[in-house]
């Protein structure tokens, strides 16, 4: 059974190798999510499985009751079990309890299973920023999709 609880520092590394597995470009290093951890304008949870490996992380910068999820990602081998949505809805509702009535996040245009999982959570598209992701292609940008969760009383 999978656990979700609190982004710890002991979990940086575990949490670094994912991100740098599911993102290929514009990752987060250990060190970033430390000073994320060392943040307090910062709130973070962690999935972990039975044998305490972390299988998924979401990260969000948050200002007076609004926040913005830096990142979010799952485990490849883990993806499709329901594992994302579970820790998307915990985040959320936390979120809800700390009086929060906003969350925003920039997803990949081309990132369709994450649209899909956003709008199952409940989001809803905003818009669109243009070129605002880097590519393999260093002349080519990939826009990104916007999209909020308003977290209603």
């Amino acid at each position: 059974m999978a656990i979700i609880r609190k982004f710890e520092f002991t979990d940086v590394k575990q949490v670094a190798h994912i991100e740098s597995e599911v993102f290929k470009s514009d990752v987060f290093s250990a060190d970033m999510f430390s000073k994320l951890l060392n943040n307090n304008n910062n709130y973070s949870l962690v999935t972990e499985d039975k044998n305490k490996n972390i299988i998924a992380y979401i990260n969000a910068s948050v200002v007076l009751d609004e926040a913005e999820i830096l990142t979010f990602a799952t485990k490849l081998e883990s993806r499709r079990k329901g594992v994302g949505l579970s820790l998307l809805l915990k985040f959320l509702k936390k979120l809800k309890q700390k009086g929060f009535k906003k969350v925003s996040l920039e997803v990949r245009a081309s990132n369709t299973a994450a649209k899909k999982l956003y709008e199952k959570a409940g989001g809803k598209l905003l818009g669109t920023r243009k070129n605002y992701y880097n590519t393999s292609k260093k002349s080519k940008k990939e826009d990104a999709a916007i999209y909020c969760f308003k977290l209603k009383k």
